[in-house]
């Protein structure tokens, strides 16, 4: 940095141009640094930005399909429901008849 006379430094105009120079140097390399991490930062958050969305969506996706057979299971308990639901009454309409029936005869006076 500049030339030394005992305890002071003698800066020419020469040496000063150099230093200012060496500095511009020294802080575009730097700002060329900074640029190359910032792109790689901002392409990582990129990155990480897409695979949650891939994510939701695989989520979403799948619980759309668990809803869809939670719907159909239970639309065929409801089905089964209805179906044991009539089955009693036909059970509690032959008890009915063969009850009639039975009494009948009974009444009549003999089976």
């Amino acid at each position: 940095m500049g030339q030394e006379s005992g305890d002071s430094v003698l800066l020419t105009p020469a040496v000063l141009k150099l230093e200012i120079n060496s500095l511009k140097e020294l802080v575009n390399t730097r700002l060329n640094s900074m640029e190359k991490a910032i792109e790689k930062s901002e392409s990582n958050f990129t990155k990480q930005v897409e695979k949650m969305d891939l994510l939701i969506t695989t989520s979403v996706r799948l619980i759309d399909s668990k809803i869809g057979d939670l719907q159909t299971r239970t639309n065929l308990h409801e089905g089964s429901s209805k179906g044991m639901k009539e089955m009693y009454g036909w059970i509690v309409g032959i008890a009915g008849v063969m009850i009639a029936v039975a009494t009948f005869f009974v009444k009549k006076g003999g089976i």
